[in-house]
């Protein structure tokens, strides 16, 4: 058959062609009319249920290009939204260490000043750490007469290392005796308080038997840093019950006279801190024993010295101002 099929003979050939029911000179005719001609080939398309293989790739090219616009914009919505949350990260870390801030141990913090009078508390001091400033204070009234102290802190950005806050009003804060920042008393009855005599007076105590109470009261006098490593002993077989100190460092003649007085004072507020504790002793590699009593140190208070500890304000007299002459009874090895 010749290739002069017309359009209007393939169309009505294409339903038997679709279904195969064409000889193969009238397939080979058909499809070479097919090949020349666009239109029957749509037609033949529509009726294949499918499209133009042209139609396809032209929808698949589209469909791609479609598929990579959107994945361009999701990604480009994605790294703004990162970029922005960076952003905000950022600003936010930004404020929290340069603004807002956090709050400080109290042990980060020097109280050098504590006015109450009436019903006004006034509290100044600084931070230890010089590049800090405080951004906010917290002077929160307890129940009991005991004021709460707290200091946000942040890297000074503006803010002053020093401060100075005022609380006032009707008489809200007349009742106001002791003043506090966590377990540190920074003032009693109007009366600022070393944060040295504040842990000792935290760490009194019954018995002498409770070791672990001993070693607390031992650390916050600085024991070790004054005899270097030590070991220790009780006597509570029978009253009045000791605690003994054995120096392990061989210190010279000169370097025990330098802390003798320093070592009475600290057995004078063992002996105030500890109730049933009636004499305190140190030995020491060379033979030397230095030996403070309750008794002794009594007589050189004029006070019961179990009395001594009482408040803080009685604690802090006590270890700020022990007699000058020493007041123990010392042995000397050979």
């Amino acid at each position: 058959m010749k290739n002069d099929l017309t359009c209007a003979v393939v169309r009505d050939l294409l339903p038997s062609y679709i279904e195969k029911l064409t000889s193969e000179e009238t397939n080979e005719a058909v499809e070479r009319h097919l090949g020349g001609c666009e239109d029957c080939r749509r037609v033949l398309a529509a009726m294949q249920g499918g499209a133009d293989p042209a139609e396809e790739q032209a929808a698949e090219t589209k469909e791609i290009d479609y598929l990579k616009k959107v994945r361009t914009g999701t990604w480009k919505r994605v790294a703004a939204g990162v970029l922005a949350a960076v952003v905000l990260l950022g600003v936010g870390f930004w404020y929290k260490i340069y603004r807002y801030g956090s709050y400080v141990d109290p042990s980060a913090v020097n109280i050098t000043s504590v006015v109450v009078s009436g019903d006004t508390v006034a509290v100044a001091g600084n931070l230890k750490d010089k590049s800090l400033g405080v951004t906010h204070a917290d002077m929160l009234r307890k129940e009991g007469g005991v004021m709460e102290l707290a200091y946000r802190a942040a890297k000074k950005g503006g803010k002053d290392n020093e401060f100075s806050y005022v609380v006032s009003g009707g008489n809200g804060y007349a009742d106001v005796q002791e003043i506090r920042m966590g377990d540190r008393i920074v003032a009693y009855q109007g009366v600022l308080i070393d944060e040295q005599v504040s842990a000792v007076y935290n760490a009194r105590h019954p018995y002498v038997g409770d070791m672990p109470a001993n070693g607390a009261l031992a650390g916050a006098l600085g024991i070790r840093e004054a005899i270097g490593p030590y070991e220790n002993e009780l006597s509570t077989a029978a009253e009045p019950y000791g605690w003994t100190f054995y120096s392990m460092k061989d210190l010279s003649s000169r370097e025990l006279a330098a802390i003798r007085q320093e070592l009475q004072r600290d057995a004078a507020v063992m002996l105030a801190c500890v109730d049933n504790l009636g004499w305190v002793e140190f030995q020491f590699a060379n033979g030397t024993s230095l030996k403070l009593t309750a008794e002794d140190a009594s007589a050189m208070r004029n006070a019961d010295i179990k009395k001594e500890a009482d408040n803080p304000i009685r604690l802090q007299l006590l270890m700020k101002e022990w007699p000058k002459p020493v007041y123990f009874s010392e042995t000397t090895g050979n």
